[in-house]
């Protein structure tokens, strides 16, 4: 009588009674509630249990169509994970989970056993052509979108491979200053310039400060791969951007 339930909430109650379909719970209520063993089982928790044990479950109906109590130890675990994912949504964290299949747009993965999606341009920074090395394996997500009312989470990889990229470049920027004489390796040819690494930071080198001599294209004295001293002539850190000049 002193307890208050309501339906949809979860709830401690007291294994009672261990059968061979069923896993009986006392809640205090006027009957029981029947767990399928098959939920313990694909949480891992069945050969742990055992009578007079404590287990967290979802009050789904206080009184069914059979005039008994309804209860779920899956949807409980499934409420417990996406009340963490909202709040590691709510504060920018990212989330551990594994990849599990393709389909169309993207990808499913698991996260704390919640179904998410990956959309095909925020699993790597490029597309890929095999998933295998990902699939079942351990990856950091950052969530991006989260609708509860239709139980939807979609994730990027991508944002999190950027953020450990950019850290590096900020280390790489650091020690480098304007006016220095840096060797960097031609990584992509346009018609109007090229980008450059230079040890892991991008640097542009623009058509006009490849040669004092009028060219048409970059490849006229530049190719892929090519090895080039350059003077960094600007260095925006916030944009992570780098300047240089052959002149």
């Amino acid at each position: 009588k002193n307890r208050k339930f309501s339906e949809n909430e979860i709830i401690s109650g007291t294994v009672e009674e261990i059968g061979k379909k069923y896993i009986f719970v006392d809640l205090g209520l006027k009957s029981s509630g029947a767990i399928p063993i098959e939920e313990f089982k694909l949480s891992q928790e069945f050969d742990g249990i055992s009578v007079g044990a404590k287990v967290d479950v979802l009050l789904e109906r206080i009184e069914n169509k059979d005039g008994g109590i309804q209860i779920s130890l899956e949807k409980c675990k499934r409420m417990k994970s996406w009340a963490r994912m909202k709040k590691a949504y709510d504060n920018g964290e990212e989330v551990k989970g594994t990849v599990l299949s393709r389909c169309k747009g993207g990808y499913v993965a698991s996260v704390e056993s919640v179904v998410c999606f990956v959309p095909s341009s925020q699993l790597d920074l490029r597309p890929l052509k095999s998933i295998d090395h990902l699939v079942k394996t351990p990856l950091t997500f950052q969530i991006v979108k989260m609708d509860e009312r239709r139980g939807n989470i979609v994730l990027s990889r991508r944002l999190v491979i950027e953020k450990i990229r950019n850290k590096d470049k900020n280390k790489i920027i650091s020690k480098l200053k304007e006016g220095d004489i840096v060797t960097g390796v031609v990584k992509n040819l346009t018609d109007w310039g090229c980008f450059l690494d230079l040890n892991g930071a991008d640097a542009l080198l623009h058509i006009t400060d490849i040669s004092w001599s009028r060219i048409s294209k970059p490849s006229e004295l530049l190719s892929l791969g090519q090895s080039v001293k350059v003077k960094i002539t600007k260095i925006e850190p916030i944009k992570l951007k780098i300047s240089v000049s052959m002149k």
